[in-house]
């Protein structure tokens, strides 16, 4: 779970993320991308956001090293569950 000012760069197997958390008129907002990494191991990633206000928000797929979504959202609140995920494509 994260709050206002927090910054994340998590990484799994074949994809790498980044998201910075800040706040603003009673809203969260959730700012960064996701990029496919080498070696490639054939699976796909996104970003999953969880708000209080009960909203979830995906990001845009990555499969190939040269892959790359950005993503911004903001909903009310100031706590977002964020986590990088990979899966099979």
């Amino acid at each position: 779970m994260g709050t206002c000012g927090e910054t994340y760069d998590p990484s799994v197997t074949g994809a790498a993320a980044h998201w910075e958390l800040s706040c603003s008129d009673g809203k969260i907002r959730v700012k960064g991308w996701v990029e496919g990494t080498f070696p490639p191991d054939g699976m796909c990633a996104k970003v999953k956001a969880r708000f209080a206000s009960g909203v979830t928000e995906y990001s845009g797929e990555v499969g190939d090293p040269w892959d790359k979504v950005y993503f911004d959202w903001a909903h009310p609140g100031q706590i977002a569950d964020v986590y990088l995920f990979e899966y099979d494509c």
